[in-house]
């Protein structure tokens, strides 16, 4: 039995017999029920829920590719039905790809409701790929991506791809363009706090302590998620065990240094990357909670060099990697953010240095 936020239901079964009581977990209630304005919980719910049906219940199919529909009431939602209609007759489509522990629809929405309508009008259709991004291998998550986008005719028309990721999302988005071929159709590929070179946190003790912090911000600023924090934090801490995307984002790892060896493959990047050092939070919600996670992070990690909270600018910008690559790329200045802020618009923010200004101006 679960509690969903709202009511008690069944997920499964017990049997008992000589070894024991085994229990079984058919289904994991849906994690937006537990607060409908809460994206920040539906991210971490819903990584958690799609890791644990794929390892515990041996669920394959928990990625999902879907476009975004704009219902009468002005709600967006993400849709199935005629999917293949609706990718055939478009020409230019936006693709959005989260990061760790994220949820396309919200980064859509942050998107949508940031960036002037002219930005995003120029195109005839915005998928969302959805997947589990704290157990699979990222290089497997991308060859699932490219072979479906493939499936449904990427590469072999003139459909143009623009792509906006975040964090591990553009790791998988390198992947599909410059191992898989997906230079053939994206014509532009903005990543923001894409860890290009690696994080420290693909350690195993060095992701213990980020998860420690993660958790942290997640209790003081998700109420939802404190009578989880426990449960939570005995998965966080053991996920790099699992030998998933976690320990691909090792600095050493072979994903990134085989990734790093591609050659250019002719589509334009944007490269978007955080400083956490110039976060003013008094006076808000955050307020002293970026200095103790600056100490317990900032310092521990690189000497103490700009980051943002999950990578050093000089991972993020990785400027050694495109030299000599696309002359329109763009390794632009650090925006003032952390690694789960690029895409919360903060009061005061929105006409400053933030992902917002450099999205309005390169999508």
């Amino acid at each position: 039995m679960a509690f969903d936020g709202h009511h008690f239901r069944i997920i499964g079964d017990a049997v008992a017999d000589e070894q024991g009581t085994h229990i079984k977990v058919r289904e994991i209630p849906d994690s937006s029920t537990l607060n409908p304005d809460g994206a920040g919980e539906r991210g971490i719910f819903k990584s958690l829920k799609m890791t644990l049906c794929k390892v515990a219940l041996e669920q394959q199919d928990v990625n999902q590719l879907r476009y975004v529909q704009k219902m009468d009431d002005g709600s967006i939602t993400l849709q199935r039905e005629s999917i293949g209609i609706k990718i055939g007759k478009a020409k230019k489509v936006l693709l959005v790809l989260h990061g760790m522990a994220g949820d396309g629809l919200e980064m859509y929405k942050a998107i949508h409701d940031n960036l002037p309508d002219a930005s995003l009008q120029g195109y005839d259709l915005v998928l969302i790929y959805d997947y589990e991004s704290l157990n699979t291998p990222l290089d497997e998550t991308a060859r699932m991506l490219g072979a479906t986008l493939s499936d449904y005719g990427f590469g072999k028309d003139e459909k143009r791809v623009t792509i906006i990721s975040h964090s591990l999302g553009g790791l998988i988005a390198r992947w599909v363009i410059e191992q898989e071929g997906g230079n053939a159709y994206v014509d532009h590929c903005i990543l923001v706090g894409t860890p290009n070179n690696g994080s420290m946190y693909g350690k195993i003790d060095g992701y213990v302590r980020w998860a420690q912090t993660a958790l942290d911000l997640a209790i003081n600023f998700i109420p939802n998620i404190v009578p989880f924090s426990g449960i939570l934090l005995k998965f966080l801490k053991t996920a790099s065990e699992l030998g998933g995307s976690i320990a691909q984002i090792d600095p050493d790892s072979d994903f990134i240094n085989k990734l790093n060896s591609s050659k250019d493959p002719g589509t334009k990047y944007t490269v978007i990357s955080g400083d956490a050092a110039g976060m003013d939070d008094s006076g808000g919600a955050y307020d002293g909670f970026f200095e103790k996670a600056k100490s317990q992070l900032g310092n521990w990690m690189n000497s103490n060099e700009p980051n943002d909270l999950f990578a050093p600018v000089r991972s993020l910008q990785c400027k050694e990697l495109w030299e000599g690559r696309n002359a329109e790329n763009k390794i632009l200045d650090p925006v003032t953010n952390h690694h789960f802020g690029y895409f919360v618009t903060q009061g005061g923010t929105r006409d400053g240095n933030t992902v917002w200004k450099v999205l309005a101006e390169r999508i």
